[in-house]
């Protein structure tokens, strides 16, 4: 999604450490400015929502994490631009003034989708209506069926 000036990637794929969000905080979801950095490195401000539940230490144990910090500093941030992480997603917005500044910011992204833990979805076709549950004899038949 893009206009003149603004670019926003989004990286479909979760790091379950709920949400959080570096340089700016997120103006739909409520977070708050934490001392939490990343990698200890202090350009990047971390906002956080509740401190105290199990997501806040993974998030905590993520931050520190060389390869993160190695992903998002391929960003050149200018003042506008942030990271966020959600359930589920990783948003960028980004006023890049420069073919050097996007670069970056689809880095940082290509680096945090290697890093994206496998989404794992288990099927259950006994959940399915049962007109499909015939399907997998045929799928497994068609699949011998050279």
């Amino acid at each position: 999604m893009a206009n003149l000036r603004d670019v926003c990637f989004r990286l479909n794929g979760g790091f379950e450490i709920g949400v959080c969000s570096i340089n700016h905080s997120n103006r739909i979801h409520p977070v708050n400015l934490t001392m939490l950095k990343v990698a200890a490195d202090p350009r990047w401000s971390v906002f956080s929502g509740r401190p105290g539940d199990k997501k806040a230490e993974r998030l905590r144990l993520f931050l520190e994490r060389s390869d993160v910090h190695e992903a998002i500093q391929r960003l050149k941030v200018g003042d506008s631009d942030s990271l966020h992480f959600f359930e589920g997603a990783v948003t960028l917005y980004s006023s890049p003034s420069s073919t050097e500044q996007l670069r970056g910011a689809l880095d940082c992204l290509a680096s945090l989708a290697v890093l994206c833990p496998p989404t794992l979805a288990v099927l259950s076709l006994t959940r399915c209506r049962t007109r499909f549950l015939g399907w997998p004899g045929l799928i497994q038949k068609w699949g011998n069926w050279r």
